[in-house]
C-alpha cells in the first residue's frame, strides 16, 4: 500500500506516569475480560437451554464446538495481551 513503518522508543516522564500507563493497559484488559464473561455466560445459558429441551442435534453440537473454541480463542488473546503489561 506504499506505507513505511516508523518505530519509536519511548519512556515515561516519571513513575506516575509509568504507572497510569499500565493502569490503562489493565482497565482495557478488564473490559475485554468481561465482554468474554458475558459472552461465556450467553454460551452456557444457550448449553442450558439445549439440555433442557432435550436438544442434540448433530448440527447444534457442531455450531456449540465452534463457538467453544471462539471463546477458548479469545480468552488466549486476551491472556497474550495481559500478560505483556
Amino acid at each position: 500500500m506504499g506505507c513505511e513503518p516508523i518505530l519509536l522508543d519511548s519512556a515515561p516522564l516519571d513513575q506516575a506516569q509509568a504507572e497510569r500507563v499500565v493502569a490503562r493497559f489493565r482497565a482495557e484488559r478488564d473490559e475485554a475480560y468481561k465482554e468474554l464473561l458475558d459472552r461465556c455466560d450467553d454460551f452456557e445459558a444457550e448449553i442450558s437451554k439445549e439440555v433442557a429441551t432435550d436438544h442434540y442435534s448433530f448440527a447444534e453440537i457442531e455450531e456449540n464446538d465452534l463457538d467453544l473454541k471462539k471463546l477458548k480463542a479469545w480468552f488466549e488473546k486476551i491472556q497474550r495481551l495481559d500478560s505483556t503489561v
